[in-house]
């Protein structure tokens, strides 16, 4: 029986999506022990504001290229040509804007010792903006394997980066110890950016070159909602992990204390909590081609059988948690507050 590409590709990303999940989980197990879950708490609260810079341009145009791509109707170099400059442009102006004002993003969390953190990671929003461009592009193409290659090999780059510096240059200053994290994510990123672009050239080489007046509108008509749409997003996560350890700090008198509460729900009961939507994003991220130029009624159709599946999925899986929470919590963590 001939198995779909979109079976196919679904399983190749469930199986990729999963694997990623349990190294990053791994990773977050190692991290914490390391570097203690008030760094953790700090680390969680400026990556609340690296969500905010790229999430916006990043999302809003990969989606773009995606649909457009899918879609065939105007020429494929040309939008990536405008997609590319758009991301370098937009993604420096924020990575340049993050560096001179790192102290004033110090200032808002209300701990300056994310300063340094902040300004090491400012260099890797070019880079992530491209890789996006990127991946949207092998999305629109239905090609799984090279961006989850790309994204395997981020992951270890991470992992080997950061622990390799905190083993061999950090000490128990929280400061340090933060921006050597980021460093490790900078490297990654620029690491996936140098590897994904060269395959992006290769997979791109045989399609048309050429101008459209049509391109930039398209990209900005699809992109700028889906960017505004996550940028609002974005800016309610990053207020709350700003607010809620600086209530925690005045509740308990301590910002320690109230970090490493905040690093508990966030490093390590949410990744757990989060783990299943490994395989629905995966498919959730496949159906933008999928249904690309299909009619109204399909798209409804469709769509409609995607929440009802996706609901029940995650009653079941709430249920579950809700069940073996303390169980969860002691095996992976060997802690009893991420169960409850």
């Amino acid at each position: 029986m001939k198995i779909s590409l979109f079976v196919k590709n679904t399983v190749i990303l469930s199986v990729y999506s999963v694997g990623l999940r349990v190294l990053g989980m791994g990773f977050k197990i190692i991290l914490q022990r390391r570097i203690g879950a008030e760094c953790t708490g700090l680390y969680q609260q400026v990556f609340s504001i690296y969500m905010l810079l790229t999430g916006a341009i990043n999302i809003g145009l990969s989606m773009a290229v995606t649909r457009l791509l899918a879609e065939k109707k105007l020429n494929n170099r040309a939008v990536m040509r405008v997609a590319i400059c758009s991301a370098v442009c937009l993604s420096g102006a924020v990575g340049f804007g993050s560096f001179i004002l790192s102290d004033l993003i110090g200032r808002i969390i209300g701990d300056m010792r994310c300063v340094e953190a902040v300004r090491i990671l400012s260099f890797s929003l070019p880079f992530m903006a491209v890789s996006a461009c990127c991946k949207g592009w092998f999305a629109s193409k239905q090609r799984t394997l090279p961006p989850s290659n790309v994204q395997l090999f981020e992951q270890i780059i991470r992992i080997a980066v950061v622990m390799f510096t905190l083993t061999n240059f950090a000490d128990n200053d929280i400061s340090i110890c933060c921006s050597f994290v980021f460093f490790g994510d900078t490297v990654a990123e620029i690491s996936s950016c140098i590897l994904i672009v060269p395959l992006w050239r290769i997979d791109c080489k045989n399609s048309s070159f050429g101008g459209s007046n049509k391109v930039g509108r398209e990209i900005a008509r699809i992109g700028v909602p889906i960017g505004a749409s996550r940028l609002g997003n974005s800016i309610l996560r990053t207020a709350e992990s700003i607010v809620t350890p600086n209530s925690l700090t005045r509740h308990y008198a301590s910002r320690s204390v109230a970090l490493a509460h905040f690093g508990t729900v966030r490093a390590m009961a949410l990744p757990i909590m989060l783990f299943p939507s490994a395989v629905l994003s995966a498919v959730s991220s496949l159906m933008i081609p999928k249904l690309a130029g299909e009619s109204e009624n399909v798209i409804r159709s469709r769509v409609e059988r995607a929440v009802f599946v996706t609901t029940k999925l995650s009653f079941g899986c709430a249920a579950v948690m809700f069940c073996v929470a303390d169980e969860l919590g002691q095996l992976i963590y060997n802690n009893n507050e991420v169960g409850f």
